[in-house]
């Protein structure tokens, strides 16, 4: 439940090497004009448990704008 808290409050899901070894994944939600989730998109790459910092926030500043400018496509205007 702690973790569902996080992505809620934060916005954005990551997962590291849970479904293959070095696969790690980016998710954020994508919400239509009524705020609604419709879907989600997302990202994946080979990494590591630690993760490396640099590329982490590099591709959060481009799927969290990919995102944004999708959800203003779909009449979405909130944050």
């Amino acid at each position: 439940m702690e973790e569902i808290e996080k992505i809620r409050r934060e916005g954005i899901a990551v997962s590291y090497a849970e479904h293959m070894d070095f696969g790690c994944t980016m998710s954020v939600p994508i919400r239509d004009f009524t705020g609604n989730i419709i879907a989600c998109m997302s990202v994946s790459w080979v990494g590591s448990e630690t993760g490396d910092k640099e590329k982490e926030d590099y591709l959060k500043t481009k799927l969290q704008a990919a995102a944004k400018e999708l959800c203003g496509l779909l009449g979405y205007s909130g944050n």
